[in-house]
């Protein structure tokens, strides 16, 4: 993996360490499950190196909205950038 990508791992990383204990509360074990699955997912394509570099732009902007706790502003990017990407990999399976 790339050095300049290792912050997005450690935010992300960091975030769900925060929310592991919300799992414990009924219903949300699921939900931390299918997180986790989720970036194992990502940080397993950003080791291959099989992120576009307009994800991995995304990727910084958002985490570094979440590392200033501007939790917001994180939102809008996660939906202003994401939601495309969602829609064509929900279409391709």
């Amino acid at each position: 993996m790339r050095a300049d990508w290792k912050p997005i791992v450690a935010s992300l990383g960091s975030l769900y360490a925060a929310c592991v204990p919300a799992a414990q509360q009924p219903g949300r074990k699921r939900e931390m499950d299918d997180n986790s699955k989720r970036l194992g997912g990502l940080f397993w394509r950003l080791n291959k190196g099989d992120v576009s570099d307009d994800v991995i732009a995304q990727l910084k902007t958002l985490c570094g909205a979440l590392d200033e706790r501007n939790y917001p502003h994180a939102a809008q990017i996660q939906v202003r950038a994401f939601q495309p990407h969602c829609l064509l990999a929900s279409r391709s399976v």
